[in-house]
């Protein structure tokens, strides 16, 4: 199973911003995969892009910040109105 991690931010309805800075691949019993699949799918259908696969979760503006300050790579660019993503991937 592939766990994606990133942030995004949408302008006007449309993506202006995507970065995928985690990923990565790990072994997990079939069991576990199924498990977090429904975990995953459950959280997908009551947010704010239902239905796309992955988990958003909206950034707090002192969250932005915190982020910033911990990975000063990523700098301005982090927006502080968009939302991390969670994405499973089956590798099956």
């Amino acid at each position: 199973m592939k766990i994606q991690i990133g942030f995004e931010r949408f302008v006007e309805g449309r993506r202006s911003i995507r970065l995928t800075p985690i990923q990565q691949t790990f072994r997990i019993s079939p069991e576990a995969e199924a498990l977090l699949g429904i975990v995953v799918m459950s959280l997908d259908a009551a947010d704010k892009q239902p239905g796309d696969g992955e988990v958003d979760i909206p950034i707090q503006p002192e969250v932005a910040e915190r982020i910033r300050a911990a990975i000063p790579i990523i700098g301005r660019s982090f927006p502080s109105d968009g939302n991390l993503f969670l994405r499973l991937i089956h590798n099956g």
